[in-house]
């Protein structure tokens, strides 16, 4: 499957997921981070100027998504390397869908119960 597909199921499967699904939200960030023995997964909801909310989809409906994606962005060589991090942004109301990627080491995404009020914020669509 090409990541171009793959992005479109895996928004999708995002915004099916019966816990995102279940909040009323305007905007959506979902952080990934995926190394070869460690993964995990992070997601804000946002409504308005309101705080951003904790909302993960379940590991078992993105996982094996996003581990395809990356691998894919690598063997269709639209990525120099593996990447580490990534940030999916979606917008309700354009259905825009934006991504960005962190690789190697570098993790500017790293949710923290230190970081998540900031990271929250900064990851909000349209903020960045």
């Amino acid at each position: 499957m090409s990541a171009d597909e793959l992005v479109r199921q895996i928004v999708r499967a995002t915004i099916e997921d019966p816990s995102v699904a279940a909040r009323s939200w305007d905007a959506f960030a979902l952080v990934a981070h995926i190394e070869e023995d460690d993964r995990g997964y992070s997601g804000f909801a946002y409504r308005a100027d309101d705080p951003p909310r904790a909302c993960t989809p379940a590991w078992d409906r993105i996982d094996d998504l996003f581990v395809a994606f990356r691998e894919a962005m690598f063997t269709e060589g639209r990525s120099p390397t593996r990447w580490t991090a990534c940030v999916m942004q979606l917008v309700a109301e354009s259905g825009q869908v934006t991504l960005d990627f962190a690789y190697g080491d570098a993790n500017p995404w790293d949710v923290s119960p230190a970081t998540y009020e900031q990271l929250g914020e900064l990851l909000r669509p349209g903020r960045q």
